[in-house]
């Protein structure tokens, strides 16, 4: 019997994978029961290719990838980057200086096709990135980068997270980029109409997939636009509030295998369920 849901996206950080950045032996079994019975599956995060790149090695993913929140698309077979969109050079600019002045204690990080620097790293995101075999290339200042840059990530604390929040709303109508938030300290400065959801409906038209044979998974504003697409959205138990409301189904939290419940108990049918790992 064929599947309802053709394509399953899921998210990365705080959905398929654990708080210890693993992926469960039983949501890499449900992943694989999915695809045996007809399904495709893919990624959409807010990482760079240099940051997911092992992660998805480890699924075996052959289909395009959503990586920077929408702005690429990465296709494994032929390890090709399409870029849909970047950053103007007096854009990034502007919007750096206006962080400058507003507050110091910000980490900045510039996001190209290949490579990810640095303009302010605190020892302990670096640390963070370290465990993914990451080290950005520190630079004084943005004229040292020659390469088009696809998103702005700024980082944040318990003490400065309310300077993000008004960051964010002071860029709310801006023409040159949107703003969310993707973590709790974490914003994402992307181009102007670049998101997730925007990248799924282009994906469903290069596989001939429909939205509304699309299931979708997340757990921050990042994935809204995606999980508001999708013919059928979850949320893990962890997720922002505001993603909860705008998703059909709720499942168990990212370190309960929230994913490969909604496989299992949404997108599978109970006769192909095999559970001998």
């Amino acid at each position: 019997m064929e599947n309802r849901y053709s394509l399953l996206v899921s998210d990365l950080d705080g959905t398929l994978l654990t708080s210890n950045q693993k992926i469960s032996v039983r949501t890499r079994h449900a992943i694989n029961q999915y695809q045996q019975n007809g399904g495709m599956f893919t990624i959409a995060t807010g990482r760079s290719l240099a940051e997911s790149y092992h992660l998805l090695n480890e699924l075996k993913i052959g289909l395009p990838v959503i990586l920077c929140n929408g702005a690429v698309l990465y296709y494994p077979h032929d390890e090709e980057i399409q870029i849909l969109k970047t950053l103007s050079k007096l854009f990034v600019e502007k919007i750096l200086l206006d962080i400058k002045h507003i507050d110091q204690t910000i980490d900045l990080l510039l996001f190209s096709s290949t490579q990810i620097y640095s303009i302010r790293l605190s020892p302990q995101k670096a640390i963070e990135l370290s465990k993914l075999g990451i080290t950005p290339t520190p630079v004084h200042s943005f004229a040292e980068i020659k390469d088009e840059i696809i998103k702005l990530q700024l980082i944040g604390s318990s003490n400065n997270i309310q300077t993000l929040h008004m960051i964010s709303e002071s860029y709310s109508s801006s023409q040159e980029c949107d703003i969310f938030q993707s973590h709790a300290h974490y914003y994402e400065v992307v181009p102007k109409g670049i998101s997730k959801g925007n990248a799924l409906q282009y994906l469903n038209q290069i596989l001939h997939i429909p939205a509304e044979r699309t299931a979708a998974i997340g757990d921050h504003c990042n994935d809204i636009s995606m999980l508001q697409l999708a013919g059928l959205s979850a949320s893990v138990e962890n997720a922002h509030p505001l993603v909860k409301q705008c998703t059909t189904l709720h499942v168990p939290t990212n370190d309960q295998e929230g994913v490969s419940y909604f496989i299992e108990n949404h997108l599978l049918f109970k006769g192909s369920l095999n559970y001998s790992l």
